[in-house]
């Protein structure tokens, strides 16, 4: 049995939301995880700056670096 164009149009309607929902929250589940490895490289920093010789101080590549590194490891 054939579907009617207003019916197909429907499922197609609902094929795209559907796709369009899962794309969000893949992008959504990527940006928390990217936000997870900067809090992860503050850790590592900050941890690396208290056995490091006085007077260093952390810097925001430092950081950065560390969180690149990180989402380039797990990503592969």
């Amino acid at each position: 049995m054939a579907l009617t164009a207003e019916q197909q149009s429907q499922v197609d309607y609902e094929a795209a939301l559907s796709k369009a929902r899962a794309e969000a929250q893949s992008d959504t589940e990527v940006t928390r995880f990217k936000i997870d490895a900067v809090r992860m490289a503050k850790e590592i920093a900050v941890e690396n700056n208290k056995i490091a010789d006085a007077g260093t101080t952390i810097k925001t590549s430092d950081v950065t670096a560390i969180a690149a590194d990180l989402i380039k490891v797990v990503t592969g």
